[in-house]
Formats: C-alpha cells, sequence, structure tokens
C-alpha cells in the first residue's frame, strides 16, 4: 500500500484555497442579504443588540396601530360635536323665534298640543319575565304564552267575547268578556299543572265584574276535593285552598265593587313559608297555614266558570257559578311569587298623563341631536355617550392619556322639558340650550387638545421606531461597496492559491521522477 505524501508547500496551499472559499461564501451572504451580521455565530454581541431593538420596533408598531384608531374615535367625535353644536344653534332660533309670538300674545303655528303618557314596565311584560307556565292573556283568544305554550291553550265555552275594552292603561291590550249565563274558558289537563303534585304555586288575574251579586267564579281548579279557588260572594271577593281536608278552607275576603278593575292572587307555599296567602291590588288581604304538598287533581281549569264544581269558603257546591264582566292576564306558576312582586305588578298598572306645547321643528331638531349622539361611535367608542377613552404611548403602559367622554344626548344636554305654552317656559328651554351650547363648545375644544397630544405622541413613537431599525441596521448592516471589493480580493486570492497550488504540484512530480530514476540507477549499479 502507497502512502500520499504532500509536501509543506502544497498543504499550505491547500489550505489557503479552503480559507478563500470559505471567505467567498461568507461575503456571498452579506452580498445576498445585505447583511454582515446574520446570525449570534457573526457576531453575538452585535445580533443581540439589533434583535432587542427590532424587537421594540414591533410593540411600538401595535402602539401606533391604537393611537391611529383612537384618533379616529376623536376625529369621530369632533364630527359629532359639530353637527350637534349647529343644530343647537338653529334650535336656540327656533325658540327665540316662538318666543317672540309669545311676546306678542301670539299663537305660534308650529306648536301643538300633546298628551304624554308616563308609565313602567307593563304587567305584560312582568309576567313574562318571571315565566309562567300557564299564561292567558284573554286579549284575542285563549291562547297560552307561558313557557307550556299551546300545549294548555284554553278551550272556549259558548263564546265568551274577546276584545273586550283592557282593564288597566299601561301596556294593556283587551280583555276577555263573560255573559254571566253560560260563557267560560277550560283549560285542559296537564302535567306540568295538575296531573302531579306540586309543593309551589301562585295564580294572578285581573278582574272588572259588572255586577257583584250573587256567587261567580272567577279561576278554578281542582273540583269538590282538592281546590283553589277565587271568586265574587254578594259583594266580596274570596281566594279559598283547600286538599282533601288536611288544610282549608280559609275564609280570606275583602270588599269589592262592580264597574272596578281589580289584580288578585294566591300564592301557595310548602317549602318555605308553609302559607297560603291572597292579594289583591298588591297588598296581602291574609293568609293561613298549610302542612301538605298540593296533590294531583283531573279536574279541568276554569276561567270564569268552575266546570266540575269547587270548594268555597261555606263548603264544596257543583253550581258553575258563571262570571259577568271581564277578565284578562291570567297568568300561573309553579313557583312563589313575593309581596314585592304583588306590589310590583300593581304599581305597574298606574300611569299618568300630562298636556304638553311642542314645537315641531324644535323636536325635530332635538331628535337629530340625540341620533347623532347615538351615531357618533367608532369600533364601539361613543365619546359622546360616556364611553372615556384610553390612549398608550409605551409598551408597558405606564403612559397614557384618558379622554373623558360627556353624555350629549336629549337627557344628557338637559333637553327633555320642551313646553312651548308660556314665556317662563321658553325661557328655561333657551337657557338650557345655550348651557347645552357651552357644554358642546368646551368639550370639543378639550378633545382638540387631546387630539394634539395624541398626534404628537404618534409622530414622537414612528420617529422612535425609525432610530430603532437605523440603530439596528448600523450593528447589522453591510457595505455593499467594501463587500463587493472583497469578493473580488477573495477570489483572486482563490485563483492565486490555485495557481501556487497546480506549481507546488508540478515541482513535487519533478522531485519524484529525479528520486525515482536515482533509485533505478542504484539497483542497476
Amino acid at each position: 500500500m502507497s502512502e500520499i505524501v504532500l509536501n509543506n508547500t502544497v498543504r499550505q496551499n491547500i489550505t489557503a484555497i479552503q480559507r478563500a472559499e470559505a471567505k467567498a461564501n461568507e461575503i456571498s451572504e452579506r452580498l445576498a442579504t445585505g447583511k454582515r451580521v446574520n446570525s449570534i455565530i457573526d457576531d453575538p454581541r452585535n445580533f443581540t443588540a439589533a434583535s432587542f431593538l427590532l424587537a421594540r420596533t414591533d410593540g411600538m408598531n401595535k402602539l401606533l396601530d391604537g393611537i391611529g384608531q383612537n384618533i379616529r374615535v376623536i376625529d369621530t367625535a369632533l364630527g359629532g360635536v359639530a353637527a350637534i353644536k349647529d343644530l343647537l344653534e338653529q334650535a336656540e332660533a327656533v325658540v327665540q323665534d316662538s318666543r317672540q309670538y309669545l311676546l306678542l300674545g301670539e299663537t305660534d303655528p308650529r306648536v301643538e298640543e300633546r298628551i304624554v303618557t308616563i308609565g313602567g314596565t307593563s304587567l305584560q311584560q312582568i309576567i313574562q319575565d318571571d315565566n309562567p307556565e300557564g299564561y292567558w292573556r284573554l286579549d284575542g283568544n285563549a291562547n297560552n304564552a307561558g313557557s307550556l305554550a299551546g300545549a294548555v291553550n284554553g278551550i272556549p265555552v259558548n263564546g265568551p267575547s274577546f276584545g273586550g275594552a283592557p282593564l288597566y292603561a299601561n301596556g294593556a291590550g283587551a280583555s276577555a268578556e263573560f255573559n254571566g249565563v253560560n260563557q267560560g274558558i277550560r283549560i285542559p289537563d296537564n302535567n306540568a299543572i295538575n296531573l302531579q303534585p306540586h309543593n309551589q304555586r301562585t295564580v294572578e288575574l285581573m278582574f272588572n265584574a259588572d255586577t257583584t251579586a250573587g256567587r261567580q267564579v272567577v279561576y278554578e281548579e281542582g273540583a269538590g276535593v282538592n281546590s283553589f279557588t277565587m271568586y265574587i260572594d254578594n259583594g266580596r271577593f274570596y281566594a279559598v285552598g283547600r286538599d282533601s281536608g288536611a288544610w282549608g278552607p280559609p275564609n280570606i275576603s275583602i270588599p269589592i265593587n262592580a264597574g272596578e278593575t281589580y289584580h288578585v292572587a294566591f300564592t301557595f307555599d310548602f317549602t318555605g313559608t308553609d302559607e297560603f296567602n291572597v292579594y289583591v291590588n298588591g297588598a296581602s288581604i291574609g293568609s293561613v297555614p298549610v302542612n301538605a304538598t298540593f296533590p294531583s287533581h283531573s279536574g279541568d281549569i276554569g276561567i270564569g266558570y268552575a266546570p266540575e264544581g269547587a270548594w268555597y269558603h261555606d263548603g264544596t257546591d257543583g253550581n258553575p257559578y258563571y262570571f259577568d264582566g271581564r277578565i284578562s292576564d291570567v297568568a300561573l306558576y309553579n313557583q312563589t311569587l313575593t309581596a314585592a312582586d304583588m306590589a310590583e305588578r300593581y304599581n305597574s298598572l298606574t300611569t299618568s298623563s300630562s298636556v304638553s306645547y311642542i314645537h315641531l321643528d324644535y323636536e325635530n331638531i332635538i331628535q337629530q341631536i340625540d341620533d347623532i349622539a347615538q351615531d357618533a361611535n367608532y369600533r364601539g367608542i361613543n365619546l359622546l355617550k360616556n364611553d372615556d377613552m384610553t390612549t398608550y404611548f409605551n409598551e408597558n403602559y405606564s403612559s397614557f392619556l384618558v379622554t373623558e367622554a360627556e353624555d350629549f344626548t336629549i337627557e344628557g344636554l338637559g333637553l327633555p322639558d320642551r313646553n312651548f305654552n308660556n314665556i317662563d317656559d321658553v325661557d328655561l328651554i333657551l337657557e338650557r340650550i345655550r348651557e347645552a351650547l357651552n357644554r358642546v363648545r368646551e368639550y370639543g375644544d378639550s378633545i382638540i387638545y387631546d387630539l394634539g397630544i395624541i398626534k404628537t405622541r404618534n409622530i414622537n413613537l414612528e420617529s422612535a421606531i425609525v432610530t430603532h431599525k437605523a440603530g439596528a441596521a448600523d450593528l447589522t448592516l453591510a457595505d455593499m461597496n467594501e463587500e463587493a471589493a472583497n469578493m473580488l480580493a477573495s477570489g483572486t486570492r482563490l485563483e492565486l492559491s490555485q495557481e501556487a497550488l497546480a506549481l507546488a504540484a508540478d515541482f513535487n512530480d519533478t522531485i519524484l521522477d529525479v528520486v525515482d530514476a536515482q533509485r533505478r540507477a542504484d539497483d542497476l549499479a
């Protein structure tokens, strides 16, 4: 086995070629990327410092996005402020013009009389919110609007008349009229109502009797064994409960008048208070203790009559006792409503009315003000409806500016009262318009100052981003002219090394030939 032996000159030339090739590759990468530091191996200190600077610019760019969006919020608010200010100035002119009519003792042709009715949440809404099993409104039919819906729709008997006059003003629909002779509404059996035992029960309804003479059943379930009954008996209203002799019937009643509307209810609770309680017009009129769960019963519920008889304060009776008058809003719950719930229901029935003299042009203007305030939002932030806005200026959120919001709706500006009937009321409207104008102008100035601060910080942040990127470039970018010259020099060195290697190899071959010739001569001798 022959050995390949390189002399020192050849080895040096090979090493030079390898170094020249490595240098050429390094310069090629710099020329391709434009950087002299492409990895942490190239220069650990500069690479780390540049990476930190670029990471900061990423955070700053996110801040710039947030700042830009907040600038849009203020721009939107300023547009709303300008529009509201113009409308308030128009409203001021309208009111001043109307004031002149009053000073001259004349009637402004643009002023109209309006009756304003004020009321809270309607009884119908309150009932629905408490999720009854059965809710028979009786304002157009006997359908159930409760959670059981059509499963327990009422079945009219001999045609009660739907569409009777409403029994209360606030949100009331119509009522069902019963003739007191043979009309009623039957509610069919249902597991959730009467075919299973229940520990709690509440039933409420509205009624207005044409007469209070005799006995008239308003609501009944359970018939002659287990029973809940609400009825009129010779000028008194009764609510009775009985459980097969375990408890009841109580004798709880109150005098009532024909032609008056009443909200009546009873509650049964065998899980807490252990009471049967009766309410009329939101107040309890009496209660008795109970000592058993109300059992299941097969007798259908009757509205306006007792389909299969009932228990009364003086015993059981199979007569249907038809009701003469109007009924609405019959609701049944498998829960016990509270005294506060009953008071809320009665209070919801009342309304108040007042006469107001409104100016048609003024109404149109302030409605537009309200609409502009409602619409002046950008991406869910509305500075004209009490949505404060925070703008952050650094990555750890320690530098920020809070732009405080205002309420420029009709209510927020203090413009809800608008009676043009007399000079004092008109002067009050003028005063409030001028106060609103001052508020709007001052607020517009304040958010313009905030906008100036935010834009200045935005420019400063953009400058900081440029500076950080330039700093990172200083640490990593290559001088392209210098690298091109280095590439040329590296190529020249590589060529020279390759030539030197070739010469060294030729010289080495010549030496070997001489040595070989000498060896052969020695062998011949």
